[in-house]
């Protein structure tokens, strides 16, 4: 019997638009496209031309044994790689730029031949194909070995996908048609800046799988920033008061740029700005963590916090701050921590104060073309 498939958004038009994964508005993403549809009589064809492009021409970059890692559909075109995640990113992309609509599904398969070595996610694509009205799924991971994944336009309901999945070993079909890549998989390709590290080490296991947790308190978890964090980064980035020591609200752009910087961090120092979530509601509250900021000219870890205004005045950037100054000392072995804050930030002082820092002098820096007076509080690790 058919499994039935769930259309995750209601209007089709959601599985039509461009967005950071999916980024078809990139100039070589339509020039590519412009060139495989050019010839292409009508939808079916279109699908196919997409599909055995990045099928065949855009390597699995675990077949290729590449370091390199594709986080969007234009990344894996221009870099002429990727593994699944980017690869069905790019075929969604190529088919959105021809006004078909597409979505990104997925699959849990184990490692190995047997769910010995354990199991990862795969993602392929789901195409909706007018005339009959249905979804079909395609996979265009690349068929090498024994995998024969095709698309037949002679009978197109007619799925064949790379892995076939037997679910006495555990695997299954997700029944799922997301508009959006999902970012419990996602986080994998931002985390890594290594692809076999993260194909040997990384690969999520399940679509249930939690963002990282860094550290809790008794009200608090710290946990990594994902994307569909950004609605909260908004709430507090925008805010201008929230914002006074920056002089200014964040633009969408420079709440997307805070993000991906974070994000950079995790991969490269394995810390940074983390979010920070009450227990007892699961919402997002503000950010607090560890970065490393230039003081004077001299690079220090700092201790970091930012909280939505509705939870001021709780002491929850006290028990944030406290907890990532013990995680620097405690797990990173740092020597001693910072907190720069500006001159005129009494508030943010006074978490620093009770966050057992003393003031030990000042720097001026320029922002926005602004000299912006910072005093330097440190505590230093205890033998």
């Amino acid at each position: 019997m058919a499994m039935e498939w769930i259309q995750k958004e209601n209007c089709l038009d959601a599985y039509l638009r461009p967005s950071r994964r999916i980024d078809f508005a990139d100039p070589l993403i339509q020039k590519r496209a412009e060139s495989l549809f050019r010839d292409c009589g009508g939808e079916l064809e279109k699908i196919n031309a997409a599909f055995l492009f990045v099928r065949d021409e855009i390597p699995h970059s675990g077949d290729i044994k590449s370091s390199r890692v594709a986080r969007t559909a234009s990344e894996a075109l221009r870099y002429r790689e990727g593994i699944c995640y980017a690869k069905s990113a790019l075929l969604a992309a190529l088919l959105r730029s021809a006004g078909i609509p597409a979505g990104i599904c997925y699959q849990r398969l184990t490692l190995g031949d047997t769910p010995d070595e354990g199991y990862c996610i795969h993602a392929l694509n789901a195409v909706y194909l007018s005339e009959w009205d249905r979804w079909v799924r395609l996979d265009a991971r690349g068929n090498t070995g024994t995998k024969n994944a095709q698309f037949d336009m002679n009978d197109p309901l007619r799925e064949q996908v790379a892995f076939p999945v037997r679910t006495e070993y555990g695997e299954k079909d997700y029944p799922e048609i997301y508009a959006e890549p999902l970012p419990a998989v996602m986080q994998t390709l931002e985390r890594y800046e290594d692809c076999r590290e993260m194909l040997a080490h990384g690969l999520p296991q399940s679509l249930d799988e939690k963002p990282l947790i860094i550290l809790e308190t008794d009200r608090l978890r710290l946990r990594e920033m994902r994307e569909e964090d950004l609605p909260d980064l908004r709430e507090i980035l925008q805010d201008k008061e929230v914002m006074t020591a920056y002089e200014h609200a964040f633009s969408e752009q420079e709440v997307r740029d805070w993000l991906e910087n974070q994000q950079r961090r995790y991969r490269k120092d394995g810390f940074g700005l983390w979010a920070v979530v009450h227990k007892q509601t699961g919402e997002m509250i503000g950010q607090a963590g560890l970065t490393m900021q230039d003081a004077g000219g001299k690079q220090v870890l700092e201790v970091g916090y930012l909280l939505k205004k509705s939870f001021w005045h709780n002491g929850y950037a006290t028990e944030a701050a406290v907890a990532c100054k013990r995680y620097a000392f405690e797990t990173l072995r740092a020597k001693e921590v910072y907190s720069i804050i500006r001159d005129s930030n009494f508030a943010s002082q006074a978490v620093a104060r009770r966050n057992g820092m003393r003031p030990v002098g000042h720097i001026v820096k320029q922002y926005y073309h602004m000299d912006m007076p910072h005093l330097l509080f440190r505590a230093e690790r205890k033998n």
